[in-house]
């Protein structure tokens, strides 16, 4: 008696689809009724923002942002000081209508962690030349 031949676990490719339509599962009869055509779906629509108008700037909401989280992580003043200046002149531009309000929550948010950034890096370098100051002083004062 011979051994059964071997099946294939998986379904054989099935025919090729003719040239321009696109390989893959496709209703025998066409799409149902509300279902978009074989081929490839369209695509999401498109957000176009509208142009801003003349004498309004574009904001830069995500560059305070991005200065003040860098400042805040890397305990150095001078990103925060950036960003706290950035954002205070562009929220006043802002309250003006002279910049996009777009950005008015990322340049709040930017401008407060640089207000943090800028009080704790100030904090950080004077502890870190204190404990270096402080010996020395010491020693002076011992030695004299």
């Amino acid at each position: 008696m011979q051994p059964p031949p071997p099946q294939r676990p998986y379904p054989q490719p099935g025919p090729v689809p003719p040239p321009g339509q696109a390989p893959g599962y496709h209703y025998p009869h066409g799409a149902p009724q509300g279902h978009p055509p074989q081929g490839h779906p369209p695509g999401p629509p498109q957000m176009v923002k509208a142009p801003l108008p003349p004498g309004v700037e574009a904001h830069r909401g995500i560059t305070v942002l991005v200065l003040g989280a860098i400042g805040v992580m890397s305990f150095i003043p001078f990103f925060g000081v950036a960003a706290w200046v950035m954002g205070s002149a562009d929220l006043k531009k802002m309250a003006a209508g002279q910049m996009d309000r777009e950005g008015f929550f990322f340049t709040r948010v930017g401008r407060i962690c640089g207000i943090i950034s800028t009080v704790l890096g100030t904090l950080w370098i004077g502890a870190v030349l204190s404990m270096i100051l402080l010996p020395l002083v010491m020693m002076f004062v011992r030695s004299s």
